[in-house]
């Protein structure tokens, strides 16, 4: 199976903004057993079928996604979706991103609100590419400044996958918003954008002072402003 690669592949222009007003209903109780029932009649090849149940299952286990927010997806994508090529290109999407140990919880949102509201399915796997891409570039950035799950803390705490996730999730999100904005980002963006950054990290209360200061001390505009180059 035909795998993404958050890396090589190319990103379109960003069309996020044309999903964040919709709303959806995300099936409510749902558990992994319905999930994996609902995989079973989605006509998936064997092999496609294994791989989705094995990614969510990493996902459900890991508290990277809930069973009723995939559940959802999973109803939204069959119901909606045509054409199994389709089909096949946004779990394909999904997947990767699962099993790059990236958060997820956007990429699914993205997906719901974007079945929901009847974006044409081609825009939304554009849109899942750039988050996946944005993602994937602030966890390489943060981990080649030293960065990742196990950094010591203050007083022998560590930052943990939860904590590393949001702080991923908050700079992807400044970056992404950074460019909706400018429209354009140059060189002599690199401070605006880190200040914008270092302002949206502070703000979160999941982050403790330390970390935060840590970021500060470790990023670069210039790193900021080459994942938001991808974006534009």
């Amino acid at each position: 199976m035909k795998m993404v690669n958050f890396k090589t592949r190319a990103i379109l222009p960003l069309l996020t903004g044309l999903l964040l007003l919709v709303t959806f209903t995300v099936s409510s109780g749902a558990t992994k057993s319905e999930v994996n029932n609902y995989i079973a009649k989605m006509n998936l090849s064997q092999d496609m079928e294994g791989t989705v149940k094995d990614s969510l299952d990493k996902a459900f286990s890991g508290g990277i996604v809930g069973e009723a927010k995939a559940l959802t997806v999973l109803r939204l994508l069959n119901e909606r979706t045509s054409n199994d090529g389709n089909k096949l290109a946004i779990l394909n999407v999904l997947i990767e991103a699962i099993n790059t140990d990236l958060p997820v919880n956007q990429l699914f949102n993205e997906t719901a609100e974007g079945l929901a509201r009847g974006v044409p399915i081609t825009k939304v796997e554009q849109v899942l590419l750039q988050w996946g891409r944005a993602l994937d570039g602030t966890k390489n950035m943060l981990k080649e400044n030293g960065v990742e799950i196990g950094t010591p803390l203050e007083n022998e705490t560590e930052v943990t996958r939860t904590v590393l996730y949001v702080v991923i999730e908050d700079i992807t999100y400044s970056i992404e918003q950074f460019v909706l904005e400018k429209r354009a980002v140059t060189n002599e963006s690199t401070k605006e954008l880190k200040d914008r950054v270092i302002r949206v990290l502070k703000k979160d209360c999941r982050l403790s002072e330390t970390l935060v200061s840590l970021l500060n001390r470790k990023i670069t505009g210039e790193e900021l402003v080459e994942i938001a180059s991808g974006l534009v």
